[in-house]
């Protein structure tokens, strides 16, 4: 009777340490993720995400037609330019780091990790010039100033580049569905320019599917 005890009690212990072996979290289970993301850093648009271990690399690409019939440039508030933005793209890319993992029950899994990214914009910009003009009613009323526009540079294009590093948190709910958050520093630049047009604190975020 004590030797059918024993073994029972040993071989439950095996199948326990059997099944913690098995049991892997979303990330090495399910390592790869589509989905949307918004990153000044990262990219914006379509997603894509893969986990090697504690390495991870991530990619966003997306582009706009920006339309503007509807808005006039034909008078501004100033003498200073107006650059509208026609058509937009871009592409980035970020190297993470996983620095803590963990499963927190049957349906939710988490990671704390840290990046490093970049990203290529392509802009198609108009800009549109003004000048002061001083009216004076034909009624004797006060004078005023308007500013005309007085022609625009036509349609170019401008490249430009960012990047950035920072920290992020990945939940994971029901092993599939991904929130990643994610919060950096980051600085873009126009390649025509050695001073960037937009530096500071970053925030990004996505929706991703894990498969």
């Amino acid at each position: 009777m004590l030797k059918k005890l024993i073994l029972l009690l040993v071989m439950s212990i095996l199948l326990v340490f059997n099944a913690s072996a098995e049991d892997e979290s979303a990330f090495e289970e399910f390592d790869n993720a589509l989905g949307g993301f918004y990153g000044d850093i990262g990219g914006t648009g379509l997603s894509w995400q893969h986990w090697s271990g504690k390495l991870g690399v991530q990619t966003s690409a997306g582009l706009w037609y920006l339309d503007n019939i509807y808005t006039s440039y034909d008078e501004s508030w100033s003498e200073d330019d107006v650059d509208v933005e026609m058509f937009n793209y871009n592409i980035g890319v970020e190297i993470m780091y996983m620095v803590y993992e963990d499963s927190y029950s049957d349906w939710f899994d988490g990671c704390l990790y840290v990046f490093g990214g970049a990203k290529h914009i392509g802009k198609i910009v108009d800009t549109y010039s003004y000048k002061l003009e001083i009216v004076e009613p034909d009624d004797g009323g006060d004078p005023y100033n308007t500013y005309p526009t007085t022609g625009s540079t036509g349609p170019r294009y401008v490249p430009a580049f960012a990047v950035g590093f920072g920290f992020g948190f990945e939940p994971v709910f029901f092993d599939h569905f991904s929130f990643p958050v994610e919060f950096g520093i980051g600085s873009e630049w126009e390649f025509d320019s050695w001073l960037p047009v937009d530096a500071g604190l970053k925030f990004q975020g996505g929706l991703r599917y894990r498969y």
